[in-house]
């Protein structure tokens, strides 16, 4: 008995030379932004920040998306949060990572990656994470981030996690070593 569709032998050799193709695509996405201090002098300190990415998107075909927040409490306790999902054939692997520098020029950072897995890949279509907990370092320099901060994210397919981190440090500018939270 044949299949009521059949599948011709082309293109499945067209479908596995765009797999090969995409698999090789390295897509980054990105977003960063400068701020001043966080309330005036009157004011009731600054208790939280928060951070979102928006929805994230690659050029290029690439069928992976997601987003992410990150928030930061006075008390040394932070949210890592995200989401990524892959609508097409290939597997992929991701990472993001977010860099908040405070007003000192002490970056924070915050990284995470994993896999998903495509049509052609067993294995889950969608990743999700949240990261919680209590750093002392967050907590120690808190007035600093309290008086202002930048911060930065990046995300990519296909790339090392390490280049990643340091690429978005760069972004917000800084060569002091970085205070990893979540790596």
């Amino acid at each position: 008995m044949t299949a009521p569709y059949p599948i011709s032998q082309d293109l499945l050799a067209e479908q596995a030379e765009e797999a090969a193709r995409l698999a090789q695509v390295q897509q980054t996405a990105s977003a960063s932004q400068l701020t001043g201090p966080q309330s005036p002098p009157s004011a009731a300190p600054l208790p939280r920040i928060d951070l979102d990415t928006g929805y994230i998107a690659f050029q290029g075909g690439v069928p992976v998306g997601g987003y992410s927040h990150l928030t930061i409490y006075a008390d040394g306790s932070y949210a890592y949060t995200g989401h990524f999902h892959v609508s097409g054939a290939p597997s992929y692997n991701y990472g993001l990572v977010w860099v908040v520098k405070d007003s000192q020029g002490r970056p924070f950072s915050f990284s995470h990656g994993g896999r998903l897995h495509g049509t052609f890949e067993s294995g889950s279509r969608d990743s999700d994470w949240a990261f919680t907990g209590t750093n002392p370092q967050l907590a120690r320099f808190w007035p600093d981030l309290a008086a202002g901060y930048s911060w930065a994210w990046k995300s990519a397919v296909n790339i090392d996690l390490r280049a990643l981190l340091n690429s978005t440090v760069e972004a917000v500018g800084t060569a002091i070593s970085v205070i990893a939270i979540v790596a």
